[in-house]
């Protein structure tokens, strides 16, 4: 007679190590962090790393002219695609807008543009690199405007579904 196990077989999620929300709420607490803000963040460490404290780098634009040179990174926009299982392909635009404070400003967006290609192609999210592709430049009335796509999943909330009632029915055989 062959016996059927009762116990429930481990969780291939738990053993892939796939994240979770308990893996993220340990992480970052209650506190929602938008994942576009957080790839916003990378960028501006990034271009800090590169070009170094002589440069501003801000993630919102100011009405008042930088005496400096000035990065400002934005959002321009995001194109969400749903795929089965509750996962959410985000398409990201962003653009680093870069204002030049000398004599030459075409010249040296040019340099500047060519230091960008390098330094967003891979940038530190969390634990994790992310890739930028499909970046591009335009001089445009000598303001430097990069172009990069950041692209990513995100999982939507799981809704569990509760049983209301429940009837169990045992007819033993004595």
């Amino acid at each position: 007679m062959l016996q059927k196990s009762h116990k429930r077989p481990s969780s291939r999620r738990a053993a892939a190590g796939v994240w979770t929300r308990k893996k993220a709420k340990k992480k970052y607490g209650r506190r929602k962090v938008s994942m576009l803000h957080t790839v916003i963040e990378a960028v501006c460490t990034a271009l800090t790393a590169e070009f170094g404290d002589a440069y501003t780098v801000r993630s919102e634009e100011e009405e008042q002219e930088p005496k400096s040179p000035c990065f400002f990174v934005s959002c321009k926009g995001s194109e969400i695609r749903q795929y089965p299982g509750r996962r959410y392909f985000w398409k990201n635009l962003f653009c680093i807008q870069y204002i030049p404070v000398s004599k030459c400003p075409n010249a040296e967006c040019h340099k500047v543009g060519e230091r960008l290609l390098s330094c967003l192609e891979y940038i530190a999210v969390s634990d994790t690199r992310m890739r930028g592709i499909v970046s591009r430049y335009e001089i445009t009335d000598g303001l430097l405007y990069f172009y990069i796509n950041y692209d990513f999943f995100t999982q939507g909330r799981q809704e569990t579904i509760c049983m209301e009632t429940a009837t169990l029915k045992n007819n033993l055989k004595e």
